[in-house]
């Protein structure tokens, strides 16, 4: 499912707009309520929005988090 997100902190790096969902630019009910009314669902694709959040998953993050500590410990016993 799409994002709606204020455009602001991370939502601006994590969503992409028309793509995975969209910003608005007031923190109001009004400028929310106006996205969700003029926004088509349809036009997401739910595969794409799927692939973008994947590169956020756990399952990621924790094989990144593997590969950078084995990458740091094999330099670190080759300087002996």
């Amino acid at each position: 499912r799409p994002v709606f997100a204020y455009r602001s902190g991370g939502a601006r790096e994590i969503i992409q707009p028309g793509v995975t969902g969209d910003w608005f630019d007031f923190q109001t009910w009004e400028d929310l309520a106006d996205m969700i009314v003029r926004v088509d669902p349809k036009q997401y694709d739910p595969a794409r929005i799927q692939q973008q959040a994947n590169t956020y998953s756990t399952q990621r993050f924790e094989q990144q988090i593997k590969t950078f500590v084995d990458s740091a410990y094999h330099q670190f016993t080759q300087q002996r």
